[in-house]
């Protein structure tokens, strides 16, 4: 497979497009569990477009987005404009250029499967202010409708590198626990999002595992994908459902 920070660089237009945001719930949550506030100051790793950073913005004082990939930088630079306790920096995970001590909390959304696990953690215990919370983020697509168990099965039949990267992705829940202290918390929220069919093959053209356009499988994908919309809209439309699976507490 791809390096992991390269993985998404001919996809963030779609990315930025298509991706699902986050429901509004977690941020109170985030608040009681990990003191986020007005007064916090945040580093959003492998923030990629800036989805996740913008949705804590809105929160918190500042936050740096870090990110290794610049065409992702790039797509989250125009949103950011809005956002100007936003902070853009070209960092990893394993090394963030970030002060010690520097952030009261630092999260990753969608990422943190990419990492090299204990650089990373330590990589964050170093920049954390003592005290500080480290909240990991995943949405999980599900597959409990019809339409959704379809789609799987696409990506399981025509998308060679889907399976290497959902193993990837599907840490065991061991693995995420032992990142933190006893006492951490754990939260699932409900979310969603409705497409139309060029909307829907921008969400699969957004994953990496995807055949790109002038691949090969990618015409093959693509006619399957149209196919089960075809059969399963309501009012021109399909739905993903997701859960919101977040993690919060103090590095182990």
């Amino acid at each position: 497979m791809r390096e992991a920070t390269a993985r998404f660089s001919d996809r963030a237009k779609d990315y930025v497009r298509y991706r699902p945001g986050y429901p509004q719930a977690l941020l109170p949550w985030l608040a009681a569990e990990a003191g986020l506030s007005r007064d916090s100051d945040l580093a959003d790793v492998g923030s990629g477009t800036g989805i996740f950073s913008i949705f804590l913005a809105q929160a918190a004082r500042r936050v740096w987005a870090i990110e290794p990939n610049a065409a992702m930088r790039d797509e989250a630079q125009s949103a950011f404009s809005k956002c100007p306790n936003i902070f853009s920096v070209s960092g990893r995970a394993e090394s963030s250029g970030l002060l010690a001590a520097s952030v009261d909390i630092v999260t990753a959304a969608q990422a943190f499967h990419w990492f090299e696990r204990e650089a990373a953690l330590a990589e964050f215990k170093r920049i954390l202010k003592p005290g500080g919370f480290l909240v990991l983020v995943w949405n999980n697509r599900l597959t409990d409708t019809p339409f959704l168990q379809e789609y799987e099965s696409i990506l399981l039949r025509l998308a060679p590198e889907y399976l290497k990267v959902a193993h990837q992705k599907s840490l065991p829940e061991e693995s995420i626990s032992s990142c933190f202290v006893p006492g951490f918390s754990k939260t699932v929220f409900a979310t969603g999002q409705d497409f139309d069919l060029g909307s829907l093959l921008g969400r699969l053209h957004s994953s990496s595992y995807s055949p790109a356009e002038g691949q090969a499988g990618y015409a093959e994908i693509r006619a399957a994908v149209t196919d089960a919309f075809n059969r399963h809209q309501a009012d021109d439309r399909v739905s993903f459902r997701y859960s919101t699976n977040a993690w919060a507490g103090r590095i182990a």
